[in-house]
Order: structure tokens, then C-alpha cells, then sequence
């Protein structure tokens, strides 16, 4: 559950608001009881890109970047 805090006492507090953040845990802004501002930790993504997983599973024809004929891109306005 997030910690909600006021924009008043977030100014006053800000190094202890940033700990709380670094020790996992999110934290809400807010002006007058409305929330302006959502605070979490950030987070690496788990997976990285992997080179050439898709290799040769994947063709591009060699005229892909050519103009497309009337017929089709009459299809695309209809």
C-alpha cells in the first residue's frame, strides 16, 4: 500500500520520502487531497534483448519500401 503525503509536508521531508522510496516502498503526493504525483522505486527490466532470436524466421521483401499501388491505398480511404 502506498504512502500518501502532502505536497507541504513532502517539502519539508523530502530526503526522508526518497529513503522510503529506495527501500521499496511508493509514495503519493498530493494538493489539497487530490494526488498529483505517484513516487516508486524503478525497476530493471528483467529481460534483456536478446540478438537474433528471430533469425531467419523472418523475410522482408525487397520492394517493402516501395510506393504502394492506387488500388491499395484506395482500399486504405474506403
Amino acid at each position: 500500500m502506498a504512502l500518501i503525503i502532502s505536497m507541504d509536508k513532502a517539502n519539508h521531508d523530502f530526503l526522508k520520502i526518497i529513503e522510503k522510496v529506495r527501500n521499496g516502498e511508493e509514495v503519493i503526493l498530493e494538493d489539497n487531497g487530490n494526488p498529483i504525483i505517484n513516487i516508486f522505486p524503478y525497476r530493471k527490466k528483467k529481460n534483456k534483448r536478446v540478438a537474433n532470436l528471430a533469425k531467419d524466421k523472418i523475410w522482408i521483401s525487397e520492394d517493402f519500401d516501395q510506393p504502394l499501388s492506387d488500388d491499395i491505398i484506395k482500399d486504405f480511404y474506403q
